[in-house]
This record gives C-alpha cells, sequence and structure tokens, in this order.
C-alpha cells in the first residue's frame, strides 16, 4: 500500500504535535533554563527564511515551504514540507533552553529527519514582537553534504534568518 506524500505529512505532524504536547507529563519550566515572559510557548507558521552562504544567499516564503513550529514549556517540534504534493523536508523535536532573558533559543534535538542533526544543540537569536518570532543562527552543514559545502566554500555552517507567525 503506497501512502501519498500529504497522509505521511499529516501522520507526523500528529506524531510530532502529540509528542510535544504529552512528553515530561508534568510540564513544569526547566529551571536551567532562563525562561523570559513564556512568549515563545504555542504554535508558529512559517512566513519565510533567508539563508545566507559564502557564494549565495536563498530566500524562501510560505508559497514555497509550509511549515510548522510547535513549543510548550520545556520542548518544541517541527514539520516542514514544499510543493503542491507536501513533500516532508525536515521533521524534529526535543528540548530547547533560553537564556538572556529569552533573547538566545538553544534547540536540543533529540530527533531529526536528517540523522547528522540528531544530538546537535543549535543557538539562535530570538525575538518575539507581538505574534511574530525572528529568529537567526549558524547551521551546521554535514560533511557529506556536498553541494551546500560548495555553495558556502568548504564552511562547515550558514547562517539563516526565519520568521514566523503565531497560529491562534
Amino acid at each position: 500500500m503506497k501512502i501519498s506524500a500529504l497522509a505521511n505529512f499529516s501522520i507526523i505532524l500528529c506524531l510530532c504535535m502529540f509528542f510535544c504536547a504529552c512528553f515530561d507529563g508534568d510540564n513544569s519550566i526547566d529551571q536551567s533554563s532562563d525562561v523570559g515572559d513564556h512568549s515563545l510557548i504555542g504554535t508558529w507558521k512559517f512566513m519565510y527564511s533567508k539563508s545566507v552562504y559564502a557564494n549565495s544567499t536563498i530566500t524562501v516564503d510560505s508559497t514555497e515551504v509550509s511549515s510548522v513550529y510547535i513549543i510548550n514549556k520545556k520542548r518544541f517540534t517541527f514539520i516542514s514540507s514544499q510543493g503542491a504534493k507536501g513533500d516532508l523536508l525536515y521533521a524534529g523535536y526535543g528540548r530547547y533552553s533560553l537564556n538572556n532573558g529569552g533573547k538566545e533559543f538553544i534547540e536540543h534535538i533529540e530527533y531529526h529527519s536528517t540523522p547528522e542533526a540528531i544530538g546537535r544543540s543549535v543557538k539562535f537569536k530570538s525575538k518575539v514582537e507581538g505574534d511574530i518570532w525572528t529568529h537567526e543562527g549558524y547551521i551546521p552543514i554535514h560533511k557529506n553534504n556536498k553541494s551546500q559545502l560548495e555553495m558556502n566554500d568548504g564552511k562547515d555552517q550558514y547562517q539563516i534568518i526565519e520568521v514566523r507567525r503565531r497560529i491562534k
């Protein structure tokens, strides 16, 4: 039986939402984290991103990519797809921590559809203004990703800026 990309996307999204909502049942705040005002807690829809490499800049908006990012008091989960068929781009979840009054958001990745990302921690500058969340950071490039390394003159990370809108 062949499962469509949309069905696959729906199943993964449901599992990610369930995981984020239910894991760590006490849902208390991670005391090692400087959680600021909890303004990140909620569901966020992708608006656009800019990836900056040594040799190029790639801008993507919500007409090309669909993505949802869910954050509770301790954990995050996300899923991203592209194209009319909803082909899976990335999905992942893990814990997060905040520093500097919530101005630094750190993902501690426990699962990712790109296996090389599992176990990594990625830091982002984070800013919430009303219902808009902007985060900016550097994403590691795995040594086997030859095309990304070539676009980046062999450097092992690239800058990303993402903007999301809160779903109410």
